[in-house]
């Protein structure tokens, strides 16, 4: 989805609005600044799993998780 929302995708982009719906303040109110730790923990683990990772690999895996948590934290204040 995050993947999909980046390449523009209507399919990622459709599921990140649900997304950022449900955690919304209005909804689960997951605060924004708590999304860097899930990026963090995600990137670690795959770092881990990974026997192919690389500096190059972990940036793209950052750059498309921020552009899609970026995404959803905008509607954080949305009605």
């Amino acid at each position: 989805m995050l993947i999909s929302h980046v390449e523009g995708k209507a399919a990622g982009t459709m599921t990140l609005d649900r997304i950022g719906k449900s955690h919304s303040r209005k909804k689960l109110n997951i605060q924004p600044g708590l999304y860097q730790y899930w990026i963090n923990s995600l990137v670690t683990a795959t770092e881990e799993c990974d026997t192919k990772w690389t500096p190059d690999i972990e940036r793209s895996w950052h750059k498309v998780l921020r552009a899609g948590v970026d995404y959803i934290v905008e509607q954080y204040e949305k009605p």
